[in-house]
C-alpha cells in the first residue's frame, strides 16, 4: 500500500510547487489578451493532427499551462492580440500562438515581439508562431509592439491671411516633410497664447490688438504617458492692424478714344494699392451689363452703335475673412463714332450770303445725328473761328470786303478735348464795301427865258441911259449872242446890241437872299437818298433767333438821319420779341406796337 501511494504524493507535491513558483516574462509594455482558439486536439499545423509528445530524456511526464499577461496599452501604438491553440498541454507538446490584426503584424512600420513567459522572446513577422516549453509550469505570455526609429520630420507653418484686422480669424496649418506615426502638434501664436498638444495639424486664432506677431508650431510624440517634443517650425510673422485701411483709388483708361463702332476698345483699370486680393468688374455704359468679377484689371469691349457711353470699373478688396472694401472709378466717356463711310454729315446755312461790310451774317448748322453732347465750331473764313459751343448757330460781322469760305465742324463733348467728327462744305460769303455817299450831279440849267418886255423911257438930254428892268428874279446867264435887251426912241446914247447888260448890284443883305440855294441843295440830296434807299439799300432779313438778348433805344439826329422802320407781327399770345442789333447795323432804333 505504501508503494502505491508514494508516487501519487510525489506528483502532487511537484504540481503544487510549480503552481506556487511560476516562471513569467518581465519588462513587457504591451499585452494582448489571450482567447481560446483552437481545440486541444489541434496540432501546430491546426489540421486535426496530434504531434507526439517530446520529452527530454529522464524527464518525468508533466503539464504546461499558458495564460496571457494583462498590461495597459501604450497610447498611439496599435494593439496586437494573441491567442493559443491550447491553454494546457502536456510537457513536450508545442503551443501555437496566433496574432491579430494581420494589417499590423505584417506592417514593416512596427516591430512585434512575443514574450513566452519562460524568459524567452521572439520577433514575429507572421501571424502564427509555434513554441515548445521545456519545463512544466504555468507561463504568462505577452506581446510588445514598437515603432522603429525614424528620422524626425521637418515641420512648416502656413498662415492665411498674414495681414489681418484685429478680431479677424487667422488659419494656421502645419505641414510635415514626411509622414511620422503618432505625431502631435502645438501651435504658438506669439501673443502669449498657444494650443495644447493635439493630433490635428490645423487651428484658428484671432488677435485682439495690433502688432506683428511671430507664430510657430511644435511637433512631438507620445512617450511615457506624455508628449516628447521633436522639433518646431520657422517663425511666421503675422501683421495685425487695428483700423481698416481706406479703400484704394481706381482709375479707368481706354484705347483708342474715340473708337469706331464695331471696333474693339481695350480698358485698363489701375489701382493705387498693392493688395493681392483685388477683383474687377467693368461696366461699359451701353446696356450690355456688367462683367463678372475677375482677377485681371484689363478687358476689351466692342460697341455696336455710335454714341457717348460712360464706362466705369468697380473693384473689390478682401482683407481677412470679414473685411471687404469696394471702390468705383469716375465715369470714362467713351466716344463711339460711325464708320468713315457712314460718317454723319453736317450742313451750314448762311443768311445773307451777300452782305455789306459791317453788317451781320447769321450762320446755322444742321446735322441729323445731333444729341445733347454735340458741339459746334464755326469758321468764318476771315481768319477768325469761334470756340466749341452747344448751340448750332452763330452770328458774325465781316469788317473787310471780299469773298470768304465759311464752314462748321461738329464734335462730341467728353472728359477730354473735343475732336472734330464731321465738317460741312464751304459756304461762300460775298462782302461788299459799305459806302454811304451820294453821287455828284450837275444841276439841270433852267430853260432859256423869253426876253422880258422893256419899258422905253425917253430920257432927257442930260439923263444917263436907263437900264432895262426884267420881271423875272432868276438871273439869266451871260450870253455871247449879243442880243439886245431894250431900245430907246430918243437919239440919246443906247446900249450896243453886242454888249450884255449887267444888272445893277443890290444892297448887301447878309446872304439871306441866297436861302433858296440851300433849300435846293437839300432837296437834291434828299432825292438822291430816297432813290438809293428804294433801289440799292440792303434790306435786313429776319431770321429766328432763340438766344436771349438785350436791346437799347437810340436816336439819330441831323437832317441826314436814316430811319428804317419794321413792323413785327409776332403772332403770339405770350412771350417776348426782341431784335438784337449788336454789331454794325443800320438799325438804330425800334418801335413796337401792341398789334
Amino acid at each position: 500500500m505504501r508503494l502505491l501511494t508514494c508516487p501519487i504524493i510525489v506528483a502532487l507535491s511537484l504540481f503544487v510547487l510549480s503552481v506556487l513558483n511560476p516562471t513569467g516574462a518581465t519588462g513587457q509594455t504591451s499585452v494582448a489578451r489571450a482567447q481560446s482558439g483552437r481545440s486541444a486536439n489541434d496540432s501546430i499545423g491546426g489540421r486535426g493532427k496530434q504531434r507526439p509528445a517530446k520529452q527530454s530524456p529522464g524527464q518525468s511526464p508533466g503539464t504546461v499551462n499558458v495564460r496571457p499577461r494583462v498590461a495597459a496599452p501604450q497610447p498611439g501604438i496599435p494593439t496586437v492580440k494573441a491567442t493559443v491553440d491550447r491553454k494546457r498541454v502536456p510537457l513536450g507538446d508545442e503551443v501555437t500562438f496566433t496574432l491579430t490584426p494581420a494589417s499590423v503584424v505584417l506592417n514593416p512600420s512596427y516591430i512585434i515581439t512575443i514574450f513566452f513567459g519562460d524568459g524567452k522572446q521572439q520577433r514575429v513577422t507572421q501571424t502564427e508562431t509555434v513554441y515548445l516549453y521545456k519545463a512544466t509550469g504555468t507561463y504568462a505570455y505577452s506581446i510588445l509592439v514598437k515603432v522603429p526609429d525614424q528620422d524626425i520630420p521637418r515641420v512648416s507653418l502656413f498662415a492665411n491671411p498674414t495681414r489681418v484686422v484685429t478680431q479677424d480669424q487667422v488659419t494656421f496649418t502645419a505641414q510635415l516633410s514626411q509622414s511620422y506615426p503618432n505625431v502631435r502638434y502645438r501651435f504658438v501664436f506669439g501673443d502669449q497664447n498657444q494650443t495644447d498638444w493635439q493630433d490635428q495639424p490645423a487651428t484658428t486664432h484671432a488677435y485682439k490688438s495690433s502688432n506683428t506677431y511671430q507664430a510657430y508650431v511644435d511637433i512631438g510624440t507620445m512617450s511615457k504617458g506624455g508628449v516628447k517634443r521633436l522639433g518646431g517650425s520657422v517663425r511666421q510673422p503675422i501683421e495685425v492692424i487695428s483700423q481698416p485701411q481706406p479703400p484704394p483709388s481706381v482709375t479707368l483708361s481706354a484705347n483708342p478714344i474715340p473708337v469706331a463702332e464695331k471696333q474693339p476698345a481695350t480698358f485698363v483699370a489701375r489701382v493705387g494699392s498693392n493688395e493681392p486680393n483685388i477683383r474687377y468688374r467693368f461696366d461699359f455704359g451701353d446696356r450690355s451689363g456688367s462683367t463678372a468679377w475677375q482677377a485681371s484689371g484689363r478687358t476689351t469691349h466692342t460697341y455696336s452703335t455710335p454714341g457717348n457711353y460712360p464706362a466705369r470699373v468697380e473693384i473689390r478688396v478682401t482683407r481677412g475673412r470679414s473685411t471687404t472694401q469696394t471702390a468705383t472709378s469716375n465715369p470714362l466717356l467713351m466716344e463711339v463714332t460711325a464708320k468713315r463711310d457712314d460718317k454723319p454729315a453736317v450742313d451750314l446755312a448762311a443768311v445773307p450770303q451777300s452782305v455789306l461790310a459791317g453788317l451781320p451774317v447769321f450762320f446755322r448748322a444742321t446735322t441729323a445725328s445731333a444729341n445733347s453732347n454735340t458741339r459746334y465750331r464755326f469758321n468764318f473764313g476771315d481768319g477768325s473761328s469761334g470756340d466749341w459751343k452747344e448751340k448750332p448757330e452763330d452770328t458774325h460781322v465781316y469788317s473787310v470786303a471780299g469773298n470768304y469760305a465759311a464752314f462748321v465742324e461738329t464734335g462730341s463733348a467728353g472728359s477730354g478735348p473735343i475732336g472734330a467728327i464731321a465738317t460741312s462744305g464751304r459756304k461762300r460769303i460775298r462782302v461788299e464795301p459799305f459806302i454811304l455817299q451820294p453821287e455828284t450831279s450837275t444841276p439841270t440849267p433852267p430853260p432859256p427865258s423869253s426876253p422880258s418886255p422893256t419899258l422905253s423911257i425917253s430920257p432927257s438930254p442930260e439923263a444917263s441911259p436907263s437900264v432895262p428892268v426884267t420881271s423875272s428874279p432868276t438871273p439869266a446867264p451871260s450870253s455871247s449872242s449879243g442880243e439886245g435887251i431894250g431900245t430907246t426912241s430918243s437919239p440919246s446914247p443906247s446900249i450896243s446890241p453886242s454888249q450884255t447888260p449887267t444888272p445893277n448890284p443890290k444892297p448887301d443883305s447878309g446872304g439871306l437872299n441866297d436861302w433858296w440855294k440851300y433849300l435846293l441843295a437839300v432837296l437834291i440830296i434828299f432825292g438822291i437818298y430816297e432813290g438809293w434807299k428804294a433801289f440799292w439799300a440792303p434790306r435786313p432779313t429776319l431770321v429766328p433767333n432763340l438766344d436771349p438778348g438785350d436791346s437799347k433805344m437810340g436816336s439819330e439826329s441831323g437832317p441826314l438821319g436814316i430811319n428804317f422802320q419794321m413792323e413785327l407781327n409776332r403772332n403770339l399770345t405770350d412771350g417776348q420779341v426782341a431784335v438784337n442789333t449788336d454789331g454794325g447795323s443800320l438799325i438804330k432804333s425800334e418801335r413796337k406796337g401792341d398789334g
